[in-house]
């Protein structure tokens, strides 16, 4: 489990661009359109299956809000942050 200086460390090395939330890691993405953010969530949603973690998030037209915790543990693992790196490669490609 991570904590605030463990993921500083974590997310400088992984070159990641999301925030310390609650024990939690937290990002707003910002797409084009509505549409655009649900094709966004939907492929988030199959990445999430895969990995068998599930993310915390709200959609309100074109920007969507990710929380990541990992509920076991009650904080940060690598599950989060490897689902982070998947979500950030899926946004690069829209």
């Amino acid at each position: 489990m991570y904590h605030l200086e463990d993921f500083k460390t974590k997310v400088k090395a992984l070159n990641l661009n999301w925030e310390y939330k609650n024990n939690g890691i937290y990002k707003e993405f910002i797409l084009n359109d509505f549409k655009e953010a649900l094709s966004f969530m939907n492929q988030v949603g199959e990445l999430a299956e895969i990995q068998n973690h599930h993310p915390k998030w709200t959609n309100l037209y074109n920007k969507v809000q990710i929380y990541l915790t990992t509920h076991d543990f009650n904080g940060i693992t690598d599950k989060d942050f490897n689902l982070a790196l998947g979500i950030d490669q899926i946004f690069s490609k829209l």
